[in-house]
Parts: C-alpha cells; structure tokens; sequence
C-alpha cells in the first residue's frame, strides 16, 4: 500500500503546477489546525478538500480530490518525518527505549496509519470519481 500511495503522490505531484503546490504548503498549518487531535479519515479528508478549496479556489472537484491527497501526503510527511526519524535514531543508539520514548514511537507510528489510510481513502474517493467522471462521458 505504501509504494501505492508513493506512486500516486509522485503523479500528483507531476500534475500539479508549481503556484498551486506553493499555495497548498501554505495551507498545510489550515489543515492541521483544523484536524489535530482528530482520528477520523473522513473528517480529515473533508477538511483537506476544504483547505484545498481554499487555497486554489475555482478549482474543479477533480482537481480538489488530487489536491487533497497532495496536501494530506504533504503535511503527514511534515508532521511525521522528523518526529519518526529522531525517534529511530534514538532507538538505533539505545537497546532499550524507555517508556516514554515507547509511547513517542507508538504515537508516531499510530499517526503514520493513520495518514497512510487517509491517502488511501483519497485515492480511493479519485478513483470513483474518474470512473464516475467516465460514465458520465459515454
């Protein structure tokens, strides 16, 4: 599912222009203000599309569910790489974590789930939409 959402966030990344990735990363602290605390994919989805909307307006709902997916992946990583990647660290340097260090670790990686299904909700969401989208063409 990982190498799923990597290929599918470099297309996204490819499509989108330069001036609306800028603004989406502007939006980034909308979106994570609005979500913090919250465990619930569909009410983060919701409030990256609204960010997404937000940040680009006069976008179409095609480009808003790429958009929202580009702005989840981008605030997880954000959020996550930094925090996953020190706790490691700390974990390669110690052969035993305490249990703070333990319940850092396991909050990090509960949030990584969390945002890798968000992902995988969107892109989920896109693909009905596109076949919808088709349907609709024929």
């Amino acid at each position: 599912m990982k190498a799923a959402i990597a290929r599918r966030f470099a297309a996204v990344s490819r499509s989108l222009s330069p001036t609306v990735k800028q603004r989406l990363h502007q939006a980034v602290p909308l979106y994570q203000a609005r979500t913090r605390g919250v465990r619930h994919p569909q009410f983060e989805y919701q409030q990256a599309l609204s960010a997404a909307k937000w940040a680009v307006p006069g976008s179409t709902a095609g480009e808003h569910d790429a958009m929202a997916f580009y702005l989840v992946a981008i605030a997880g990583m954000a959020e996550l790489d930094p925090k996953v990647g020190a706790l490691r660290d700390s974990r390669d340097r110690l052969s035993e974590l305490s249990e703070e260090q333990q319940l850092r670790m396991q909050m990090a990686m509960d949030r990584l789930a969390k945002t890798t299904s968000t992902l995988n909700n969107i892109m989920k969401k896109m693909s009905t939409t596109a076949e919808g989208i088709i349907q609709n063409l024929k």
